[in-house]
């Protein structure tokens, strides 16, 4: 890279250069605020990402949480009814036992 030059070449006037390089200046000074604009509205874009992102996870371990407590809930459901259908089977072969009990001595007579 060439060093700036402290003395305009020839034909081109000191005030001349000067203009050149503070309209230079202007428009890197521009370009890094348009670059900063775009900065900040990516960091804004981010941060709304990762809002997101930690609702979405807050919501899928409320789920998890809900999920969970219905799984030993259906365990404790399915268990019980096969209680009661052990209870409804026990009680099915009594009756049909106590009924063989009293018809059976009639019949065979």
């Amino acid at each position: 890279m060439n060093a700036p030059r402290t003395t305009p070449p020839l034909g081109v006037s000191a005030e001349a250069l000067t203009d050149y390089r503070l309209a230079k200046i202007e428009e890197a000074v521009s370009t890094m605020a348009e670059s900063m604009n775009n900065l900040v509205a990516l960091e804004q874009k981010h941060n709304d990402t990762r809002e997101s992102v930690a609702r979405a996870f807050k919501q899928i371990e409320d789920i998890e949480d809900r999920t969970r407590k219905l799984e030993i809930s259906m365990a404790t459901i399915s268990q019980s009814s096969g209680w009661v259908g052990q209870a409804i089977t026990i009680g099915a072969t009594a009756l049909v036992t106590g009924v063989v009990a009293i018809v059976l001595p009639h019949v065979m007579k």
